[in-house]
């Protein structure tokens, strides 16, 4: 008897199988790419964040370079000005903020809460915000507590006038919140070291409180302090000259639209002009050697001159003049308001004469520091930085 064929067909199992296998292979490719997007998304977020995070950096370093003296000072307790917005090159934006934390009576004592926040562009733009507490040093008396303060000879012949008494300029009063704060006052005239002398010619006029006064000559570190803050204070010059320099052209200049153009060599602010666009610029001036100045202009800031210095052709300097060689006034009308730090123990005697003066002001040297970089607040030494997480 002949058996019967029988056929099995697997076609069926094989389709179920494959359609499984597709569907598992699927699921993975799916898996795999949601994790895929996920770590995608937290690193673009991550990128973002960190973005937004040197944004707020970078404002902090743009707030500290460009601190407004003038709109801190007047802050009451707790009160906020923004000092600082902008956008970086990347597209990141920041904002920093400024807040007073003392209340302003102790004088030279001022502490500021900086707050930086910092945006990044993009759909997926993070923040990041960054705080920074700053303290303000005291400067009124930046180097000096009299009129000139000398450590070789002094020599003040006919018409040469130096005064400790306080010299305010009376269109100053009114236009500087700093200068109305100040109280009338004197300091000492002419403070040498006790191994040099001043002499006076019998029209000379020297006075203050006292008119002289001898003190010892600083010595070992003290004398190191006072280099290394010449030099800190040097690389800081907004206008720098070179050796042997002899100006015959310092004056305010302007660029449109009516700004004060910061960037010209020869300008060095408006001293007498209270309502020009450069009466509030206090530029660090640098002379790497000796410095010679004939002109009849007038400027203020902080004047550093690693030589001898001589004015004449009416000049006037408001603000603090340090000098590391020799002074020398011959001109009449050539004028120093503020105060004088000459280093000249080894060279030929300081000259002083002709009507040329030196005038004690508290309020120039007040409104030199603390319109010029050297104002600009530090952060305290410990726990100055914080990261804001929200």
């Amino acid at each position: 008897m002949t058996q019967p064929s029988v056929t099995i067909h697997r076609g069926g199992f094989a389709l179920t199988m494959a359609i499984l296998a597709v569907v598992i292979i699927a699921a993975l490719a799916s898996g795999g790419l949601y994790v895929a997007m996920q770590q995608l998304r937290v690193g673009v977020a991550g990128s973002r964040a960190s973005a937004a995070f040197y944004a707020a950096e970078a404002g902090l370093r743009v707030a500290l370079a460009n601190w407004d003296v003038a709109a801190v000072d007047s802050l009451p307790h707790g009160a906020t000005v923004l000092m600082a917005s902008g956008q970086l090159v990347s597209g990141e934006r920041y904002a920093v903020r400024v807040t007073r934390l003392d209340s302003g009576q102790h004088a030279g004592q001022a502490y500021y809460l900086a707050l930086s926040t910092g945006r990044a562009h993009g759909a997926w733009g993070g923040r990041r915000q960054v705080a920074l507490l700053l303290r303000a040093s005291p400067s009124d008396d930046l180097c000096c507590d009299a009129a000139l303060t000398t450590r070789g000879e002094l020599q003040v012949t006919d018409g040469g006038v130096i005064r400790g008494i306080d010299f305010v300029p009376s269109s100053w009063a009114a236009d500087s919140v700093i200068c109305a704060s100040v109280a009338p006052g004197g300091r000492t005239g002419v403070v040498t070291d006790d191994a040099h002398l001043v002499r006076l010619e019998p029209s000379a006029v020297v006075d203050g409180r006292p008119p002289v006064a001898q003190r010892p000559s600083p010595e070992g570190g003290v004398r190191t302090d006072l280099d290394r803050l010449f030099r800190e204070r040097a690389e800081l010059a907004d206008i720098v000259h070179a050796g042997d320099a002899r100006l015959r052209e310092i004056r305010a200049r302007v660029r449109p639209p009516g700004d004060c153009a910061r960037s010209a060599i020869e300008n060095w602010g408006a001293p007498g002009l209270p309502g020009h666009p450069c009466f509030d610029y206090f530029p660090i001036i640098y002379a790497a050697g000796d410095l010679t100045i004939e002109s009849p202009g007038s400027g203020q800031g902080i004047l550093l001159v690693d030589g001898d210095l001589t004015l004449s052709g009416g000049f006037e300097f408001y603000g603090v003049l340090i000098v590391k060689g020799r002074l020398t006034l011959i001109d009449h009308g050539s004028q120093v308001y503020g105060a004088a730090w000459v280093d000249n123990e080894d060279r030929e005697s300081n000259l002083v004469g002709g009507g040329a003066g030196i005038s004690y002001s508290r309020c120039a040297i007040r409104r030199a520091v603390q319109g010029s970089k050297l104002h600009v607040p530090h952060p305290l030494a410990q726990f100055a930085w914080l990261e804001i997480l929200e």
